[in-house]
């Protein structure tokens, strides 16, 4: 939840001095929060997501997301965040197989990211659970507000199948956008061109939020 009140405090501030259309964009992990701040906060117009894990939506694949997942969740999962909060942690550097899961297309990309002085290496057990359990106030299927779920057709981590199986379980304005051949990350390694989806996507929808505006201020000036 502390990801979301982040959030929402963010958009708020930003909304506030810019007066323009905010999307949020979540990657990997990320993407839960991104998409779960769209009913979480009023001053988030709509999200992108970069894969995408819904709590509610099971992994019928083997990979690491559902291994951490199945850590996670259940009662004896429960009984541990309870216990021992934060205070037992989770080693981000054994949860994965860097060059596997997260990114085949860059060889030792975990001694390579292990250089950057401000990257986070441990999760505490009780935050990880909170994410894996986190029930939304509203459900995935009465989402009101435009997402993009974009995805790695040869992603590991996070499985096309189940990106798929989550973007059906969505309501709501949405599109789906896989990459065919591309692993998890797409911003770090098909920068251009995901930027392109993305920013399209996004004119695209504030272009659609500016004319839903001024038709509903030409309404009330004429009433």
């Amino acid at each position: 939840v502390e990801w979301l009140e982040d959030i929402d405090e963010a958009a708020r501030l930003i909304k506030k001095q810019s007066g323009r259309p905010l999307f949020v964009l979540g990657s990997s992990q990320g993407s839960a929060a991104a998409f779960h701040s769209l009913a979480f906060s009023p001053a988030v117009d709509g999200a992108v997501t970069m894969g995408i894990i819904l709590a509610g939506v099971p992994m019928e694949h083997d990979s690491a997301s559902k291994r951490i997942g199945q850590q996670m969740t259940g009662p004896q999962a429960a009984a541990i965040a309870q216990r021992e909060g934060d205070h037992r942690r989770i080693d981000l550097r054994t949860a994965i197989d860097w060059d596997r899961d997260y990114a085949t297309e860059d060889s030792n990309v975990l001694e390579k990211k292990q250089a950057d002085p401000l990257r986070t290496w441990s999760y505490g057990f009780a935050s990880l659970h909170s994410y894996w359990n986190y029930v939304p106030p509203v459900p995935p299927s009465e989402n009101r507000k435009p997402l993009l779920v974009t995805a790695g057709g040869d992603d590991p981590l996070m499985p096309r199948s189940y990106v798929e199986s989550c973007f059906a379980a969505i309501g709501g304005p949405k599109e789906l956008y896989v990459m065919p051949g591309a692993g998890h990350q797409l911003m770090l390694y098909y920068t251009d061109a995901y930027v392109d989806v993305v920013d399209g996507w996004i004119s695209q929808q504030v272009e659609l939020l500016d004319a839903a505006e001024g038709q509903a201020a030409a309404r009330e000036a004429s009433s």
